[in-house]
């Protein structure tokens, strides 16, 4: 409004009065942040270990994230007839599949915090998921918290991991945890009630009333990614170990044989290639990881000491990948005819490439010896492998440009008669100025040659393994049937998307149960009705756990929806704790504005009837229960109401809201009886 007390010059002056108080607008409900294991860390040149990236679509999270983990395969055995008999393979990771189920059953935009990429042994950690988790806290949108891979860990270690996301729920108010209940042997289908005891010890009594559990393990029909690569010596027949390139499998076609052995070599190549990068890398993420960390110890180093000492572990880092990952890769010459060396010798380390990173890499080398560069000679740096390659064409070159050549550098030369001072300050500046110009391009370089290779080797694999299909249709068959066959994965990625989807639908304060999942067979475990029962109600620590069923007619069914604070009149239903979350949090957000305005009555009014108007809309979608605003909310605020004359004089402005939340009808209960006949 126009302050009057102001008015010094005659005229007309426009005053416009707001009359309309403020609106609330309601908080979306519905994105889950998935803390898992993925693929890929690195997009873009940025490493997204442990980092909150918000995606909107799968397509979105596998061009950053990449796709499935590799699979298990524990036993594939064919009968006589050369059919499948019996196949035992499981996922040592769940969160891709899950986000899959997610999306299926109705999911939209969330949040992933990847906590790694896939290991070789099919390890997880509690702590980088400790870590992801400590991540959310800096994230204000996400409403629902999923952790699938955690039930690959201990009981006890899962429990501490939920029991870590209930208190941050609880902390901010804004959030809830989809637990998933951990079955120790997935070969039965049948309740163990072992696994609900030992879930329901290990979460403890804290915040319970922010979070939901979750049971069986749903078997999926989601389609997966199966190479040859993945049943390579795993597959027996009658259980003896089949021999693919037989005359029983090829028929005696020379041909398909041949195309074989290729793939079969191409496999070894990479499963090489991928055990060597793996052991070098030990529990850094990538080679971009390692360089990034020893560029930025050498940018940090101050004294003349450390900075020679970082720019040696640099120089080192790169030739080093250089001989283990294309020289080593490359030395054999005429004794071995594999199309990919090929490949790697006349179309990757080609003359060109060699003069434009490797000469002027060695050219560094040859720069720290002299005594005009540096104060004193480094010495040949790569130390720990000599200067000795193994492939012919790198040896040659390299030896034929042994000469230091300072051409484009920005160099200081260090006289004779340079103090030691000024020796010391020219070969920090030198090698700096060395790095500046060079490290990044020829790292770029580098990386990129074994980029090229191992896109080569699997160009080559999926042609080969094309061929081979094409020749040994049994083959063909089995992995066709391992592709198709249904597998197990934890029910809480299904289970946000039904959040999501009942959100959107019908609004968050209708329990998101009796709805039905998309791309599920059935649930592991086949419950009896005195079983769910069981799970349903636990009167000695009221910690519900919600069953997904399968029904004749009406196909697999979430039918629970009771928070792990199952007695506890107040919170017990997912949908009250949920419906709570989203008004306290859209009252918050649009009273926030309002901090630091005067605490009068004119402040007091207009708070009041933003949140009844916003209460009296959710009453009229249903949300509330009675059959007027009045018995279906209240909202107080003033002087002798909410607040003392002290609370005003030290700064707190008071506002009460009750509100009667809908609740499920969860038990329904037909009474019948007898009347007598009247005349």
């Amino acid at each position: 409004m126009l302050d009057l007390l102001q008015l010094r010059t005659p005229g007309v002056y426009i005053d416009e009065v707001p009359k309309f108080p403020p609106s609330v607008a309601a908080v979306e409900t519905a994105i889950p942040a998935f803390i898992g294991y993925t693929q890929e860390i690195l997009y873009q040149g940025r490493d997204l270990t442990g980092k909150a990236v918000r995606i909107e679509s799968l397509v979105e999270y596998e061009e950053i994230f990449g796709g499935a983990p590799p699979v298990r395969i524990n036993v594939v055995d064919l009968d006589a007839n050369n059919a499948v008999k019996t196949a035992d393979i499981a996922a040592n990771y769940y969160l891709y599949d899950s986000l899959r189920l997610y999306f299926r059953n109705g999911g939209g935009k969330c949040y992933i915090v990847s906590t790694g990429t896939y290991a070789a042994d099919g390890a997880v950690s509690d702590a980088p998921m400790q870590a992801g988790i400590d991540e959310l806290e800096r994230e204000d949108e996400p409403t629902l918290m999923v952790l699938p891979d955690a039930v690959r860990l201990p009981v006890d270690k899962q429990g501490d991991l939920y029991k870590s996301a209930l208190a941050q729920a609880e902390k901010y108010k804004d959030r809830f945890l989809i637990a998933d209940v951990r079955m120790t042997n997935l070969t039965l289908d049948k309740f163990v009630k072992a696994d609900i005891d030992a879930f329901r010890q290990n979460i403890g009594m804290a915040n319970l009333q922010f979070g939901a559990a979750y049971y069986p393990y749903l078997s999926v029909n989601l389609p997966r990614s199966f190479h040859y690569r993945d049943i390579k010596g795993k597959i027996t027949k009658v259980g003896v170990p089949v021999a693919w390139d037989s005359t029983a499998f090829t028929g005696g076609d020379a041909d398909a044989v041949a195309a074989y052995e290729a793939l079969n070599n191409v496999v070894d190549s990479q499963a090489a290639l991928e055990a060597k990068l793996s052991t070098y890398l030990g529990d850094n993420s990538s080679l971009e990881t390692l360089y990034r960390a020893r560029r930025a110890a050498l940018d940090t180093a101050q004294s003349l000491a450390d900075v020679v000492a970082k720019y040696t572990e640099l120089l080192d880092f790169l030739f080093e990948i250089t001989h283990k990952f294309l020289d080593q890769v490359a030395k054999d010459t005429a004794t071995v005819k594999d199309p990919i060396l090929d490949k790697l010798r006349t179309a990757i380390l080609t003359p060109t490439f060699l003069d434009t990173y490797l000469v002027p890499l060695n050219n560094l080398d040859q720069l720290t010896q002299d005594t005009t560069v540096v104060k004193t000679s480094l010495g040949t740096l790569f130390s720990a492998n000599g200067r000795t390659w193994n492939y012919a064409d790198i040896k040659t070159r390299l030896e034929a440009n042994a000469a230091a050549d300072k051409t484009g550098y920005a160099l200081t030369n260090i006289a004779g008669g340079d103090n030691a001072a000024t020796k010391d300050t020219k070969t920090i500046a030198n090698l700096r100025a060395l790095t500046d110009k060079s490290a990044d391009q020829l790292f770029g370089g580098i990386i990129g040659a074994i980029n090229a290779l191992v896109a080569e080797i699997n160009v080559r694999e999926t042609a080969l393994e094309i061929e081979v299909l094409r020749r040994i249709p049994v083959l063909n068959n089995v992995l066709t049937y391992l592709r198709d066959r249904s597998f197990l994965i934890p029910p809480s990625g299904a289970v946000a998307g039904i959040y999501a989807r009942v959100d959107r639908t019908r609004g968050v304060w209708k329990a998101p149960a009796n709805e039905s999942l998309a791309n599920v067979k059935a649930p592991l475990a086949l419950l009896t009705h005195d079983q769910h029962g069981e799970c349903n109600v636990d009167s000695a620590t009221g910690k519900s756990v919600n069953v997904v069923r399968s029904y004749p007619g009406k196909g697999v069914l979430v039918y629970g929806a009771r928070t792990l604070a199952g007695n506890d009149n107040e919170w017990r239903y997912v949908n009250v704790r949920r419906l709570f979350n989203m008004i306290e949090e859209s009252c918050k957000k649009a009273t926030e504005p309002f901090v630091f305005e005067p605490n009068d009555p004119n402040t007091w009014v207009k708070v009041q009837a933003m949140i009844e108007n916003f209460l009296t809309t959710l009453w009229r979608q249903g949300a509330l229960f009675g059959a007027n605003p009045d018995q279906a909310f209240y909202v107080l605020v003033g002087l002798n109401k909410t607040m003392t004359a002290l609370d005003i004089l030290e700064g707190r402005m008071i506002v009460e809201i009750g509100v009667a939340a809908n609740r499920p009808a969860e038990f329904i209960v037909l009474r019948f009886s007898h009347k007598l006949p009247e005349a």
